[in-house]
């Protein structure tokens, strides 16, 4: 199983939240029976160039206790123990006494064609970063990358490692697949849905992977006094987001979310799918209804390779 690399770590990226610690830390807190897995850690995904762990680090282990400077791309950066959090940023902070919640990610990038990739800064988990940056940036939620590092493990061989902060809730696909909700809350998320694929649309972003499993649900109170229920959702895999003047997505976003309910047998009434369609086409709503069903229509056989529903 490929775990971070512990050996001449290089932090390639960094959030500004003592990147280097984070990165030892790590490394040095264990993968697959280590810290992470003993803290209520899971393995998520596992194959023979990728692995996926979602673990608590230890406050030692967090980034808050490390004063000295990083290398981030040859720069020595000095990073703040406690660094400015927009209000946005202190909500997924995940920091707490107990330690930091946290989704690991680490693939191999020792063949040649990786060479180029990192020359270009185009690994997979480069390209995450950058996607989840995007995000950011237009206001979008996703989970929070904080640090990108490189090193070798005890082979030799070089692994690049993403560490995330670990975003609470349950999956869209994953309300989709349990039917629980009442009436005003499946309306409640079926408005959220409409307003993030316009908003991607209006900001020319693209998900090439929008899939409902790829998407976190996250409940709170809003309105007058907080009386209201509201829906916010954020991306967890964020590679294949980019901007594309060209095309606003939006058919392929609304197929993307259809498709992978077909697969897993829990594609939503009728009514909640045209909710959303109007909700982001308005008088346009046929006609994307109809591009969209051919969209469907053209994928074929929705069935996914692995359950994402891990039934």
């Amino acid at each position: 199983m490929i775990v971070p690399g512990a050996k001449g770590i290089r932090v390639v990226r960094s959030a500004g939240a003592a990147a280097l610690g984070v990165a030892r830390g790590v490394a040095s807190a264990g993968f697959v029976g280590g810290a992470l897995e003993r803290r209520g850690g899971r393995v998520l995904k596992v194959d023979a160039r990728t692995a996926v762990m979602e673990g608590v680090l230890l406050p030692e282990h967090d980034g808050r206790a490390d004063k000295r400077g990083a290398r981030v791309d040859g720069q020595e950066k000095r990073e703040a123990l406690t660094p400015a959090l927009s209000q946005r940023e202190r909500e997924q902070d995940n920091r707490s006494e107990e330690g930091r919640r946290v989704v690991v990610k680490t693939m191999l990038v020792n063949k040649p064609k990786h060479l180029f990739q990192r020359l270009f800064g185009s690994t997979r988990l480069m390209r995450q970063w950058d996607g989840a940056e995007l995000l950011m940036t237009e206001g979008f939620e996703c989970a929070r990358p904080v640090v990108l590092f490189r090193g070798r493990d005890e082979r030799g061989r070089l692994v690049e490692t993403l560490v995330l902060d670990h975003l609470e809730g349950r999956t869209l696909l994953e309300y989709m697949a349990a039917r629980e909700l009442s009436v005003e809350q499946e309306h409640v998320l079926a408005d959220a849905v409409a307003l993030v694929v316009r908003r991607l649309a209006e900001k020319r972003l693209v998900n090439g992977d929008a899939k409902p499993s790829n998407w976190v649900v996250r409940w709170g109170r809003g309105g007058d006094g907080g009386a209201t229920e509201v829906a916010r959702l954020a991306f967890i895999d964020t590679v294949a987001v980019g901007r594309d003047l060209q095309s606003t997505g939006v058919i392929d976003h609304l197929a993307d979310l259809v498709i992978e309910a077909i697969g897993v047998g829990c594609l939503p009434r009728r009514s909640l799918l045209w909710r959303v369609v109007k909700g982001v086409a308005g008088e346009g709503a046929k006609k994307v209804w109809r591009e969209v069903a051919a969209r469907v229509e053209r994928h074929g056989d929705a069935t996914p390779r692995v359950d994402p529903l891990r039934r």
